[in-house]
């Protein structure tokens, strides 16, 4: 465990007031239970696991109570808050204090449906998590994720004029991913994958790569 990126993210979380709300509510929360839903029959035996959860608050919002879920992140002060949110609140709560860079202390194909929300962008090898995901997802089971569109219509108005990225987005971003470069990366570890770009909660059709607020990845664990 990374002692130092732990203290920058609980610092991060506390000083931004990043606890009880989530980027893009509005229009994530709805699309994500759907695409959940559509690819995983949420009943009383699944289990759930949630990377990067921060407090729990997104997760609360699209799993219903049936299933089990673990919850982990990095900042320890966080999980103790999804402790409280979700006890009582889903079948049953774990939470697991683990670097998101790193392997994870969870045992091969342990879940169902891995919940992704806007965590790719603050690692450092995505690759190295996209593989542990697929080794701790059950057979059949699905990956669902989102990531900002670092390449919308505005982002590029401020490249031209020299602006450094991190000038208009979160300082902890690592990665800055197109929807051309996000397919590549989530093709290369699934065949049984998908990218729905999302504008507000209705999926972008039109210049996706220019006008989505973000993309909504799935990523399916297909037998071999």
């Amino acid at each position: 465990m990374n002692k130092a990126l732990s203290h920058l993210y609980a610092t991060h979380h506390s000083k931004g007031a990043y606890y009880n709300t989530t980027w893009r509510e509005a229009g994530r929360v709805p699309l994500f239970s759907a695409f959940c839903k559509q690819y995983v029959p949420l009943s009383e035996y699944a289990d759930v696991a949630d990377f990067g959860s921060r407090d729990g608050y997104f997760l609360s919002r699209i799993i219903p109570s049936q299933c089990t879920v673990t919850c982990v992140d990095i900042d320890e002060h966080a999980l103790a808050q999804s402790r409280h949110l979700l006890q009582g609140a889903v079948q049953e709560c774990r939470t697991v204090h683990a670097d998101l860079n790193e392997r994870l202390p969870l045992e091969d194909e342990s879940f169902d449906l891995i919940i992704a929300s806007e965590i790719i962008e603050h690692l450092i090898d995505p690759a190295h998590f996209l593989s542990e995901c697929f080794r701790l997802l059950k057979r059949g089971g699905v990956l669902v994720g989102s990531t900002p569109n670092a390449h919308r219509f505005d982002k590029r108005l401020y490249a031209l004029m020299g602006v450094d990225p991190k000038a208009h987005s979160d300082p902890t971003h690592l990665q800055y991913f197109s929807l051309a470069s996000l397919r590549e990366r989530i093709t290369s570890v699934s065949a049984t994958s998908a990218v729905h770009p999302y504008r507000g909660d209705d999926v972008q059709s039109f210049l996706p790569s220019v006008l989505a607020d973000g993309f909504i990845f799935v990523c399916k664990k297909t037998y071999s």
